[in-house]
């Protein structure tokens, strides 16, 4: 037999795996990828997305419980914005039993993910000694990390400190320079606050014409902030408006002031939106 007779050699041979073998390989991967959107990071991301979506519609619908249980299942999925909440929701006992320590609990896991707002109603916390042993240097402590983190509510906090001298020396100017700071974002306590100085004159030169404009601003905004005005809350703003109406001729009486309080029920699709912007997405 001559060379012509072999088989021509291939240097490079050719493999081709049967495609039984293909279609098991892509079912395994397929089986992986839906793990990981059922079982990993992608469930996360959609089970918040649709808390969300369920938590704004009972909010149209009024039902608070709902409202707290899907807060509660965007804080159970790591959401540190709801964690924030549910304190908020258990220290006003909106659609759950009212729960001092289920609150600061809730804002110590928020502020551990750094929610400045979370930080600031721990601050209100110690100082009121609700949920907590009352102690005026934790609450400055809290609230100046809020203020720090340029948080209206910490600042507002702060400067109420400041003038009341707990947890540091007391200071006018310094109680002055967080309040303004606050209302210039818009916080209506601590343009209550300013105007009250303004009005009595204390800590600052008497003005009866910037009294009027902070506790006019105050009063219109408790307004647009609640949907429905409790009756103490429509009496403090007919308060500060007749107040401010008549400050040209000689001004009014100190009023009974509300301290910050931390968010409600009402401020929940602010919350809700913010929540779920800041939702574990999947890498």
């Amino acid at each position: 037999m001559s060379n012509n007779d072999w088989a021509p050699k291939v240097d490079t041979p050719v493999y081709s795996p049967p495609k039984s073998r293909r279609r098991g390989v892509l079912t395994v991967v397929l089986v992986l990828l839906a793990a990981f959107v059922l079982l990993g990071p992608g469930r996360n991301y959609y089970v918040q997305w649709s808390a969300a979506q369920k938590g704004a519609a009972a909010l149209q619908a009024k039902d608070y419980a709902e409202v707290f249980r899907q807060m509660k299942i965007m804080a159970d999925a790591g959401n540190v914005d709801a964690k924030g909440q549910l304190g908020a929701l258990y220290w006003r006992g909106e659609g759950v039993a009212q729960n001092d320590s289920q609150a600061v609990y809730w804002w110590k896991k928020s502020a551990d993910g750094g929610n400045a707002e979370a930080i600031a109603a721990l601050g209100q916390a110690y100082l009121m000694g609700r949920g907590v042993e009352k102690d005026s240097r934790l609450a400055e402590s809290f609230s100046r990390k809020a203020a720090d983190k340029d948080n209206m509510n910490g600042q507002y906090q702060l400067g109420v400190l400041y003038w009341q001298g707990q947890g540091v020396a007391q200071s006018y100017e310094q109680a002055l320079y967080w309040w303004r700071k606050a209302a210039d974002q818009g916080s209506g306590e601590a343009e209550y606050s300013l105007g009250q100085v303004y009005l009595n004159g204390q800590g600052v030169e008497r003005n009866d014409q910037l009294a009027s404009k902070f506790s006019r601003q105050s009063a219109d905004k408790a307004m647009r902030t609640l949907s429905t005005p409790s009756a103490s809350c429509m009496r403090r703003v007919g308060v500060l408006r007749k107040a401010s109406s008549r400050l040209p001729h000689g001004g009014a009486r100190r009023l009974t002031k509300e301290a910050w309080r931390p968010l409600s029920v009402s401020d929940a699709p602010t919350i809700l939106t913010k929540a779920s912007r800041r939702m574990i997405r999947p890498p």
